[in-house]
C-alpha cells in the first residue's frame, strides 16, 4: 500500500518527525507497528519497522537516523510517494 508524505522534518539532531496521509484501508490500533520500504530498489532489501506515534487525521512517525534505510528515509519531501 502507498501513501503520501505529507512532511519530513528535523526536530533534533538526527531525528525526524514523518507526517503521512492516511491510506483508505488502514485501520490500527495501539501497539501496532508500520513497516516501510524506502525504495523500489534492493538496497536496503528489508522493510523498516516504525512505531506510531499518533494517528488522528495522519499518520505521524517519529524516527531516527541511523543506518541505511533511514538515510535513504530522510530525504522524502511532501508529496512524495512511501
Amino acid at each position: 500500500m502507498e501513501t503520501i508524505v505529507l512532511s519530513n522534518n528535523q526536530v533534533a539532531k538526527d531525528t525526524y518527525y514523518l507526517k503521512l496521509q492516511i491510506p483508505q484501508a488502514f485501520s490500527y490500533k495501539p501497539g501496532q507497528f508500520l513497516m516501510l520500504k524506502v525504495n523500489n530498489l534492493n538496497e536496503p532489501l528489508l522493510r523498516r519497522p516504525f512505531s506510531i506515534a499518533k494517528v488522528n487525521e495522519t499518520i505521524d512517525i517519529y524516527y531516527k537516523v541511523l543506518g541505511l534505510g533511514t538515510n535513504i528515509l530522510k530525504s522524502y519531501k511532501k508529496g512524495d510517494l512511501i
